[in-house]
C-alpha cells in the first residue's frame, strides 16, 4: 500500500511529545475556552468555594471520556430548552 503525505503527518503527530505547560498557562487556556463558550451562546455558571475551589457548570453540555481524555458534547435536550 502506498503511503501518502497524510499518513506521514499522522505518524509525526503520534511520535511528537507534548511540551509541558505550567498551571498558570493551563488556567489561561481554561479562561479563554470559557470566553469562547460564552461568545458561542453557551451558558456558563461558576462559583468559588473555599473547600471545593472553582466549579464550572455548563447546563447545555455533557462530558464523556475517550481514551482517558475528556470530550465535551452539547446536550441536545438542554440546548432546545435554553
Amino acid at each position: 500500500m502506498k503511503r501518502t503525505k497524510n499518513d506521514a503527518r499522522l505518524t509525526a503527530k503520534r511520535n511528537r511529545t507534548e511540551t509541558p505547560i505550567t498551571a498558570t498557562e493551563a488556567l489561561q487556556l481554561l479562561a479563554s475556552a470559557v470566553n469562547y463558550c460564552q461568545k458561542a451562546g453557551l451558558k456558563v455558571n461558576y462559583s468559588n468555594d473555599s473547600t471545593q475551589g472553582l466549579t464550572l457548570y455548563l447546563p447545555q453540555c455533557k462530558i464523556g471520556a475517550e481514551g482517558g481524555a475528556a470530550r465535551f458534547v452539547l446536550d441536545i435536550i438542554a440546548t432546545e430548552q435554553a
